[in-house]
């Protein structure tokens, strides 16, 4: 099963050598899809500093003005 497991690390590594501008497309792709504000729903619990220093970080997509 080891081996197979290894067969198929070598065939990744492969294609990206070969194929990365497509690999790169893709997972940018992914990326957008899956890191967007529309529709994103963030449940923060935390401590008044914490929430403070998560809305300095985050902004407002993380938390939006009431």
């Amino acid at each position: 099963m080891a081996g197979r497991a290894e067969d198929l690390y070598d065939l990744l590594e492969l294609r990206v050598d070969q194929d990365w501008v497509d690999i790169s497309s893709s997972l940018e792709e992914i990326r957008k899809s899956v890191f967007s504000k529309q529709g994103c729903l963030i449940n923060i619990t935390a401590d008044g500093k914490s929430l403070t220093n998560t809305k300095k970080s985050c902004g407002e997509i993380c938390c939006p003005a009431a």
